[in-house]
Order: C-alpha cells, then structure tokens, then sequence
C-alpha cells in the first residue's frame, strides 16, 4: 500500500461518524468473512489486513456509508464473495501471494504424486519422457478435485 492511498484511508476514516464507523465495520466484517471463503488460507493474514483496510476505499462501501445508494453492498454471500474477488484482483500484493500460495500447492502436490509411483517405474517413464506429463496431470486431478485452478 502506497502512502498516499494509506493517507487516503486514514482521512476517510477520520471524518467518519460514530454511525458510519459501525457500518463500516460491519463491512469489513463481512468481506472478511468472503475472503475466508473464497481463498481459505491462500492469502496470508497481513495481506487480508491491508485487503479490509482498503475496502473503504471502494466506491460501493463508500456510497453505502454516505447512504447515498441503498443497493450498493452486496446482500447474500455470492455478492460478498464476488466483491472479494474484486478486491483481491485489484490488489497486487494480494495476486502475488496468491500465485505464491497456488505454486507452494502444486510443488506440495506433485511432490506427493512422485512418492506415489514407485521407483523402477518412476524411472521407467522418466527415461520414455512421460513423466513430467503423468506429473502434471496428477497435480492437475488433485487441484480439480479440491475445486481449485
């Protein structure tokens, strides 16, 4: 986070009212909430802290708080989730854990899927060149059938 968008946050923050503070919390509460669902533990607790520090600063949290829309924050989970995504997608820092987060898995996964096959196999397909293709398809299965890619 730049500077100037933490001065950003820290001036939207100091002319909130009392009223408009408990919104805003509530807010935070809920993408918070959407972030855990969305991403589990794929982003890290630093990167959701600096994620709910910039929810004000999006144009629907802000026409909600100044209650100048009444349909402008989402309503049910799948609108939660889907301004979770948004902010995340925006945020390079976020996107780069998250790349980080997917690559750790799918290293953590095909090293499980070589420990699968047994060695004379292993090296079998290692010397017909199909073994990095096995692998790969292997990280892929595993990754689809978590519902992650």
């Amino acid at each position: 986070m730049t500077n100037h968008t933490n001065t950003r946050i820290c001036s939207l923050e100091a002319g909130l009212s009392s009223k408009q503070k408990d919104k805003i919390k509530i807010v935070r509460h809920q993408v918070e909430i959407a972030l855990a669902r969305t991403y589990g533990n794929r982003l890290s607790p630093i990167i959701v802290e600096n994620l709910l520090s910039q929810v004000i600063l999006n144009s629907s949290v802000l026409a909600h708080l100044e209650e100048v829309a009444v349909d402008e924050i989402p309503t049910n989970s799948k609108g939660w989730d889907s301004l979770a995504k948004e902010l995340a997608e925006q945020d390079e820092l976020a996107c780069r854990n998250l790349d980080f987060s997917n690559s750790s898995l799918k290293a953590e996964l095909r090293a499980q899927a070589v420990a699968a096959v047994q060695p004379s196999k292993r090296i079998a397909m290692a010397r017909a060149g199909t073994l990095d293709t096995y692998l790969d398809e292997c990280v892929i299965g595993e990754l689809e059938r978590r519902g992650r890619q």
